[in-house]
């Protein structure tokens, strides 16, 4: 199983973000992928992309590094924006389902846009709580691709943030995962539990980090 350190970021934004991501069983390579960008001077909101290559293997995985170079490249530009310049980087190769979320906790927002099967939630305090789930577009990244705009959301008091591709089970909920795990034991928990074995799989888990931390 391949996996990502944990990327634990300075104050003032006071985040936590981790992934744990592994290929199809039966690949070396894996069509999934996901980066975090800091924030750039002047601005107060980290970024986040998962996305999912169409498929496994090669093709997949080169549709999903190429979705990754293009929203490099427009970092400074709007979520929606980012994902249609995404869609045209992308037609050519074999698409990819894209999910991009920006978090600024200073406003106590999340931003998000995405289209094809990268599924996220936010998460309250209190495993009985409901989860938000941010609405995501129909059609694949590359091939068809509706008019998208993005959703902002409140985050909530001690919220998480999972992000997903269609390899992980949505079957879980808050009450499943444990309270007090930090963001790497969290995305490791849930990718050894709930992925499946019939594809690429990764999940990503944002959340704020204890004061003091950094």
């Amino acid at each position: 199983m391949i996996r990502s350190m944990t990327r634990k970021e300075p104050t003032p934004l006071n985040v936590a973000f981790a992934a744990a991501t592994r290929p199809h069983p039966a690949e070396h390579v894996n069509g999934d992928a996901w980066r975090v960008w800091a924030p750039d001077a002047g601005r107060h909101t980290y970024r986040v992309a998962v996305v999912d290559g169409l498929g496994h293997g090669p093709l997949a995985a080169a549709a999903a590094a190429a979705a990754l170079a293009s929203l490099d490249a427009t970092r400074a530009e709007s979520l929606s924006e980012a994902l249609l310049r995404c869609h045209t980087a992308l037609r050519g190769t074999r698409g990819a389902a894209v999910s991009l979320a920006e978090i600024d906790v200073t406003r106590a927002e999340l931003d998000f846009v995405g289209v094809g099967n990268v599924e996220a939630r936010v998460w309250p305090a209190g495993a009985s709580q409901r989860a938000e789930r941010p609405l995501v577009y129909r059609g694949v990244v590359g091939a068809a691709v509706p008019r998208v705009r993005a959703f902002t959301l409140p985050l909530p008091t001690d919220w998480r943030l999972v992000i997903h591709t269609d390899g992980v089970s949505a079957r879980f909920n808050q009450a499943d995962l444990p309270r007090d795990d930090d963001a790497q034991s969290l995305a490791d928990l849930i990718l050894d539990r709930w992925s499946r074995p019939t594809d690429d799989a990764t999940v990503v888990v944002c959340s704020p980090l204890p004061l003091g931390d950094g």
